[in-house]
């Protein structure tokens, strides 16, 4: 059970520093961010999708 959180954290930290990169934000917030999500894990991916940058198009 140990095993699949890890792999489940590990998957939720890549996605989330991979949609950092992409976003359209400032090197500076982006790195910020990254910083933020490997201190702070899957509580810094929460809360990048919560408060980081949304999409123009994106649906409300």
């Amino acid at each position: 059970m140990g095993t699949i959180i890890g792999i489940l954290w590990t998957i939720f930290t890549i996605w989330g520093l991979f949609n950092v990169w992409t976003s359209s934000e400032e090197i500076v917030p982006k790195v910020l961010w990254s910083l933020a999500m490997l201190i702070f894990s899957v509580f810094g991916v929460i809360a990048w999708y919560f408060f980081g940058p949304r999409s123009k198009n994106a649906a409300v």
